[in-house]
């Protein structure tokens, strides 16, 4: 709509500056007219969509691609796209479970990738190792009382607000529920949020403490604790205790992503729909599942065990 009005003004700008010369020709009026109503006919349309938009609760709808949304690419910025999903067996190096979906983050996806892998190796207890992007104490929880192990960093806490100390920095005390700053100061509970699943902790003393420039550039510092906070905790202590979880996950995990956008040439889904493109995921899922299989066993191994037996 921004650069719809911006057209519309340059259109109203260009026919002001031709009434001041008298230069406007009758051959132009009609052509200007109608472009400035197909304009504004769809500014007006756009407008509609986004009290539709509104009124259904989403923020952003794909016009071309409905199911597909728009998602940070690293250091690409922000594409179209589908969230893939891979959880790869650490022994074999084959992809055990696959999904794909249309969430932004993977902050939901460790629980239900995690089981599904732990159901497809047929195993009663299992150990997952996935980066920060799943760090999610209530997932972790789940994954606990289904057998499960997880391994997984948080994300570093920073203070939002402004550059200062991290949350690392702060002491917590769970005999009293409470927080100690940098600077020896007491933080107490000061607000809970159910839909955020978090407490919210502050002290009165930022105002006089000498160290509130290197901490916050608000009027009180907030420290925040997930109601899921010590399953978080556990899942960070198990992966940074030994380094070795980290770089093995990315040796094993990121192999598979890499080599099934290679087999794919443009790593684009050719299909539209999240149902298609997750067909066309499992036909390379596959394809890469086949490939690591004849580098295991050999072709003649998979050939012999592949081939129907006699009645």
């Amino acid at each position: 709509m921004a650069v719809l009005d911006q057209k519309i003004g340059e259109y109203l700008l260009a026919l002001d500056e031709a009434d001041r010369h008298e230069s406007r020709s009758e051959a132009a009026c009609p052509d200007v007219a109608v472009a400035l109503a197909a304009l504004k006919e769809q500014r007006q349309q756009l407008q509609r969509r986004v009290q539709e938009m509104a009124d259904q609760g989403i923020k952003q709808h794909v016009a071309t691609e409905p199911e597909a949304k728009l998602m940070r690419m690293g250091h690409q910025g922000f594409e179209v796209a589908y969230n893939a999903q891979l959880a790869v067996d650490a022994r074999h190096k084959l992809i055990a479970a696959f999904d794909l979906t249309n969430e932004g983050n993977d902050s939901r996806q460790l629980y239900p990738m995690a089981t599904q892998a732990k159901d497809e190796l047929q195993v009663n207890n299992l150990a997952v190792v996935a980066d920060s992007g799943y760090s999610n104490g209530e997932q972790g929880s789940q994954c606990e009382q289904s057998g499960i192990t997880p391994i997984v960093p948080r994300p570093r806490t920073v203070n939002k607000r402004g550059k200062g100390f991290s949350r690392e920095e702060f002491a917590y005390d769970s005999k009293t529920d409470s927080w100690r700053c940098p600077a020896g100061a007491i933080l107490t509970r000061s607000r809970v949020s159910l839909s955020g699943q978090k407490n919210d902790y502050t002290t009165k003393a930022c105002g006089d403490c000498v160290l509130k420039a290197q901490c916050t550039k608000s009027r009180r510092r907030v420290v925040v604790r997930n109601f899921y906070e010590d399953a978080l905790e556990a899942m960070h202590q198990r992966a940074t205790s030994n380094p070795m979880w980290m770089k093995q996950r990315r040796r094993i995990v990121e192999h598979p992503f890499g080599t099934i956008k290679w087999m794919m040439g443009n790593p684009r889904f050719l299909l539209r729909g999240l149902k298609k493109a997750k067909a066309e995921l499992a036909l390379s899922v596959l394809s890469y599942n086949l490939k690591r299989a004849i580098n295991i066993q050999g072709v003649q191994m998979l050939l012999s065990t592949l081939r129907p037996s006699s009645a």
